[in-house]
């Protein structure tokens, strides 16, 4: 593995056409039939785990064309399903009414309905014009609904290190996600950190 990194001819360039394939065929499918809310548990191919290269920026780019893409937003909470019910993936949900009145419905009320309409829910404070001070107070924070979403941190984040950053999952992530989480990267707040390939 040492100095793969470096080598112009890895992937090969088959490899890479079959990657873009199939990742092709994946987002063909995702936008005629949704995805479900759910958690990677395996990779069923060899090239859908692999090393990238080029930088994450045009892998991102080729997915996120067409898709609604929110900036400076920090996600503080994660409503979502663990219970998947795909006969309701082709049923027409005012998406735009449900923003309009869910900055005031309940927890109990938020999770009642994310059972019920097959949506993931994403609570999030925003950044305040161009300054770097996130905005905490109710008015500002704000949930996304969509029947699934990405959300990028860094391994810190996502293991809750720092409360002021932790992301609250609803229902908690299941105890093989939470044990895995555990396991990544930083083992505490303040731990030095390398960036290294194995």
């Amino acid at each position: 593995m040492a100095g793969l990194a470096l080598n112009v001819d890895q992937p090969s360039s088959v490899s890479k056409r079959i990657y873009l394939d199939w990742l092709q065929e994946k987002r063909t499918h995702l936008s005629l039939n949704g995805s479900c809310k759910s958690i990677a548990r395996r990779t069923d191919h060899k090239w859908e785990d692999r090393l990238v290269l080029d930088g994450f920026s045009k892998f991102v780019e080729f997915l996120a064309s067409g898709v609604d893409i929110h900036h400076r937003c920090v996600a503080r909470h994660v409503y979502w399903s663990n219970h998947t019910d795909f006969g309701k993936s082709n049923e027409e949900i005012n998406i735009q009414l449900i923003h309009d009145s869910a900055a005031s419905w309940s927890t109990k009320t938020l999770m009642d309905f994310i059972e019920s309409s097959n949506l993931v829910c994403v609570d999030v404070a925003q950044y305040s014009g161009e300054s770097s001070t996130l905005v905490f107070n109710r008015q500002s924070s704000r949930r996304y609904f969509a029947r699934f979403c990405i959300i990028t941190v860094p391994v810190g984040v996502l293991k809750g290190l720092d409360r002021r950053s932790a992301i609250h999952f609803h229902p908690c992530l299941p105890s093989r996600k939470r044990l895995a989480i555990d396991r990544l990267g930083i083992p505490k707040l303040g731990a030095e950190t390398h960036n290294k390939v194995n």
